[in-house]
């Protein structure tokens, strides 16, 4: 089973991380901030503003499994309605589509001339560590802090041109996949989001492009 949620968030941890716990900042609380003119919930007010969007993405994975580290870009969308899609353009194409209920992949393989697409459909009622998580979005939206604080320690430093929010998982299931999540900006805007998973495999993503909907 353990082995099972591995495959599953190896494939879905990298969407959370750009978008999901872009969301848990602006909607949440966390620890205080070594700048006392820069507080806490300015830094929420700001990421909150335009909770709609769409961004583009330059990301790098190292894994023990790569020879060398590999370069992804593409989209990153979040809707009104709370569904999230991210959307990997090069060097192959990958989406993902994840709403309350269900985790949807469309992968395209291109062999020669052919071109073949292949969907996955995971529901979240299998998985429950992932819908928990899912589940909390639109609380976290009515700015409820329930969620972070349960699955997070939480620690914001910088300034309000520079800031970094690092988040170490006190979940434990969470904590199996996840060693830390450290997230980079200025004033509302996300421009870089690391994590280092528990197994030693990273991924730096970079934020560029933002529109709001």
């Amino acid at each position: 089973m353990k082995l099972c949620r591995k495959i599953l968030l190896d494939t879905t941890t990298r969407y959370f991380q750009s978008v999901f716990f872009a969301l848990l900042l602006s909607s949440s609380g966390a620890g205080a901030a070594s700048d006392e003119s820069f507080s806490f919930d300015a830094l929420m007010a700001a990421l909150g503003t335009n909770s709609a969007f769409s961004s583009q993405f330059v990301e790098t994975r190292s894994s023990i499994f790569l020879s060398k580290p590999i370069e992804l870009y593409g989209t990153i969308i979040f809707d009104a309605d709370h569904a999230m899609e991210k959307i990997i353009e090069k060097p192959f194409f990958e989406h993902f589509i994840i709403n309350s209920e269900f985790i949807v992949v469309h992968r395209k393989n291109v062999d020669g001339k052919s071109e073949t697409t292949k969907t996955i459909q995971y529901s979240l009622v299998k998985y429950p560590f992932l819908a928990k998580a899912i589940s909390g979005v639109s609380n976290l939206f009515a700015g409820d802090r329930v969620l972070l604080d349960e699955l997070y320690h939480s620690t914001l430093s910088g300034t309000k041109n520079s800031w970094k929010l690092v988040l170490e998982p006190k979940d434990v299931d969470l904590s199996d996949f996840i060693s830390s999540i450290i997230v980079y900006g200025s004033t509302g805007k996300i421009q870089r989001i690391h994590t280092l998973e528990a197994d030693g495999d990273e991924s730096d993503m970079i934020l560029s492009d933002r529109k709001v909907s």
